[in-house]
């Protein structure tokens, strides 16, 4: 009988625990995702003096291409949000926080009217702006850089997934003509697969200090380092 109340006791004891760590994990979930929403909250309201909201999250999922096998998996998955300013009825502005954690890490703002693109990276408050974006070759097939038909249009010709880091600013590099057995090297800017940045010369410095544009042998690619 001593031993049967023994082992009631530890199996109460058990059950206890196991229902307070459940319920510390469960709290802990709750104010990860209510920290995380205050601080987007607080951000859209220094960002925007208008009212804002949130409209439907989209999953970008990171892939990374394996060249053995011709497969693909799954690295990162992030979740990007509409935010709707004003009386907008279009997104304007664009959330991106990683789905795992919770953790909200860029923002888009698309100013049609004046043509800018602004981006933030909000752990470091590191911002980019692009002018002009009207200019640009994906402006209008993008319907002017509206980030959810770019997730969602599986025709669109550079698809988010391709990149192992979508949410990282890459420098692309593409080549002019052969010439003389060299080509001259062109860089752009991209984000989520697209180019936000015209074609410009890649510019570096030669052996005598001067700056020139970089040049490759023809079939070779650039490497900055």
């Amino acid at each position: 009988m001593k031993h049967l109340k023994l082992a009631l006791y530890s199996l109460i004891s058990l059950f206890v625990s196991a229902s307070i760590l459940v319920s510390c994990s469960n709290d802990n979930d709750t104010t990860t995702n209510e920290t995380s929403n205050k601080n987007v909250e607080t951000f859209l309201k220094s960002f925007y003096k208008q009212k804002s909201e949130l409209g439907k999250p989209i999953e970008i999922k990171s892939k990374k291409e394996t060249s053995t096998l011709n497969r693909t998996v799954e690295m990162q998955s992030y979740l990007i949000t509409e935010v709707f300013v004003g009386e907008d009825t279009r997104a304007r502005g664009y959330i991106i926080t990683e789905k795992s954690t919770n953790d909200f890490i860029f923002f888009l703002d698309v100013d049609r009217i004046d043509y800018k693109l602004t981006t933030v990276k909000v752990e470091t408050n590191e911002t980019k702006q692009f002018n002009e974006i009207n200019e640009l070759e994906k402006y209008l097939s993008t319907d002017e850089f509206d980030f959810i038909k770019v997730i969602e249009d599986p025709d669109f010709e550079e698809p988010i997934i391709t990149d192992p880091e979508p949410v990282t600013f890459r420098i692309r590099y593409s080549y002019g003509a052969c010439v003389n057995g060299v080509q001259g090297v062109y860089q752009a800017t991209y984000f989520l697969g697209i180019r936000f940045t015209k074609w410009t010369a890649t510019v570096e410095e030669n052996s005598n200090g001067n700056l020139v544009h970089a040049t490759v042998p023809c079939g070779t690619e650039y490497n900055p380092n």
